[in-house]
C-alpha cells in the first residue's frame, strides 16, 4: 500500500513537471524517495487512468475507515414523528435551547441537552408504564402496538418489509422490565446531580 502511494505521488508529481506546474520542495530534510516506476512524458497520458484508479483506491479504503471509526462511536435512534413521539418533543426542546443561547445562559451544548432530555424522557415514560396497572389505556396501547409483552417484558422488534410496521422478533428473547429499568433509574439520578 505505501510503495502504491509513493507511486501515485510521484505520477502526480511528475504530470504536474510536465504541465508547467512546478514541483515543491519536500518539507523534510530528508529528500523524498523515488517511486519505484519513473514515467516518461510520453507514457505520462496513457498513465492518467492508472493514477487516478489508484487514487480511486486510496479515497474508498480511506472512507471504509472512517466509516469503520463511526460504527464504534455512534448509533441511530428511530423515533416516531406522531404528536406523541419524541421527535416534537426533541424539536420544542431544541428551539428552548436556541432562545437560550441568545440570551447567552446555556451551560451544555445541544447535543447534550438533547441527548440528556430524549434519555430522561425515556426512563420517565417507561417509569410510568411500568407503575400503571394491566387495566390502564396506557398498558392496553403499548401491548397493541408491541412496546410490551402480556408477560411485562420489552420485545425485540424487527422491521418487516412486507407488512411494512414492527413485528416482534421471535428469534430474540425480550427482557424482563423491571430487571432492565434498574440502571436507568440510577442514571437519571446522577443526571439530576443526587446521588444513585
Amino acid at each position: 500500500m505505501a510503495s502504491q502511494i509513493k507511486d501515485v505521488l510521484g505520477l502526480l508529481a511528475d504530470y504536474g513537471a510536465q504541465n508547467g506546474h512546478p514541483q515543491k520542495k519536500p518539507r523534510r530534510s530528508q529528500p523524498w524517495e523515488a517511486p519505484s516506476k519513473r514515467f516518461s512524458a510520453d507514457s505520462a497520458g496513457e498513465d492518467l487512468p492508472k493514477m487516478l484508479s489508484l487514487m480511486c483506491q486510496l479515497v474508498l479504503r480511506h472512507e471504509r475507515d472512517l466509516n469503520c471509526l463511526h460504527q464504534q462511536n455512534t448509533f441511530i435512534l428511530f423515533m416516531s414523528t406522531e404528536k406523541d413521539g419524541l421527535m416534537s418533543q426533541i424539536l420544542q426542546h431544541s428551539s428552548n435551547w436556541k432562545q437560550l443561547q441568545q440570551q447567552h445562559k446555556v451551560t451544555q451544548s445541544l447535543r447534550q441537552c438533547l441527548v440528556l432530555n430524549v434519555m430522561q424522557t425515556l426512563v420517565q415514560r417507561v417509569t410510568k408504564l411500568m407503575e400503571c396497572k394491566q387495566e390502564d389505556p396506557l398498558w392496553q396501547s403499548s401491548l397493541q402496538s408491541k412496546l410490551v409483552l402480556q408477560d411485562a417484558s420489552w420485545p425485540f422488534l424487527k422491521w418487516d418489509h412486507q407488512k411494512k410496521s414492527l413485528e416482534v422478533d421471535a428469534k430474540m428473547s425480550s427482557i424482563p422490565m423491571r430487571s432492565s429499568c434498574t440502571p436507568w433509574n440510577r442514571s437519571t439520578s446522577s443526571w439530576n446531580g443526587q446521588k444513585p
